[in-house]
């Protein structure tokens, strides 16, 4: 069997976020409680938890939640190919992000009664954000995801169910974050940023753009940078000048979203067009 791994990652500019990533973690953790939630998914084998006076078994492609004070245990079985994803966040935060879209602020908190859940999309949502961060992924699609999975949950898992307003969709607001993009992709951008310019909650503004433009705005953002990329590279400017100038984090972050999305790197795509390198 591979090495076992434990690693954390804290994310001091998404909400203080701590993400766990667990690979043939062998050790029996024994009951134990915690002031966070905690959301998590299992990618690989299974993992069995005790939690109050019941046993489950997490199967791969399934998530769970912990409630905040919940006594709960984690084992998996010595021989067991295994591999799992947790996200540990303050309660509060779940208050701001409802109050940032219902406009008022819940004097109780959420509780999610069921521990193990069988959702296709929000096992994709937070495994996209797993990703995204072990990846480092710009922050605009980090804190997207990240506001997907919550929203998710609060919608469709919490006892005391969150039901956003039902708004018409502005297309002003959608346009407006469009020219932002499209006007400062050589930025870093931040969700905030354009909930603030379309003047509704991080949220709601991801969903509706999706349902408007048909991908997400971190991943508007980055066909804008590609695009922007490949104009640059036409004009014979230097792999770093293009990495710099359209947004990307450096010349390896440029090569892999580039290769990623035209099946060839930066390079190569100048020579296939014949492009002389000057500068």
């Amino acid at each position: 069997m591979s090495k076992n791994t434990l690693r954390f990652y804290t994310l001091a500019d998404i909400y203080d976020v701590q993400l766990v990533h667990g690979r043939h973690v062998i050790h029996r953790f024994p009951r134990h409680i915690h002031q966070t939630l905690s959301f998590g998914i299992i990618a690989q084998g299974t993992r069995v938890m005790t939690l109050r006076h019941e046993t489950v078994t997490i199967s791969a492609g399934e998530c769970f939640i912990l409630n905040p004070g919940d006594p709960h245990a984690f084992s998996t079985s010595p021989d067991m190919r295994h591999e799992y994803w947790i996200m540990s966040v303050n309660p509060d935060v779940l208050q701001t992000i409802a109050a940032n879209v219902t406009g008022n602020q819940r004097e109780q908190g959420f509780y999610f009664p069921h521990p193990v859940i069988r959702d296709r999309q929000l096992y994709h949502h937070m495994l996209d954000f797993s990703l995204a961060v072990q990846q480092d992924k710009d922050l605009l699609t980090q804190e997207s995801v990240f506001c997907n999975i919550i929203g998710h949950c609060l919608r469709h898992y919490a006892q005391n169910r969150w039901e956003s307003p039902e708004e018409a969709h502005p297309h002003w607001a959608v346009t407006a974050v469009r020219e932002y993009l499209e006007q400062h992709c050589e930025h870093v951008v931040r969700l905030a940023d354009l909930a603030r310019i379309a003047r509704m909650s991080p949220y709601y503004l991801t969903r509706i753009f999706q349902q408007e433009v048909g991908i997400p705005p971190y991943e508007y953002l980055v066909k804008i940078r590609l695009q922007q990329a490949r104009a640059l590279l036409q004009n014979g400017h230097s792999i770093a000048e293009v990495a710099y100038n359209s947004g990307f984090a450096d010349q390896s972050h440029l090569t892999r979203v580039f290769k990623k999305h035209t099946g060839m790197t930066p390079g190569v795509y100048q020579r296939v067009h014949g492009v002389p390198r000057t500068r």
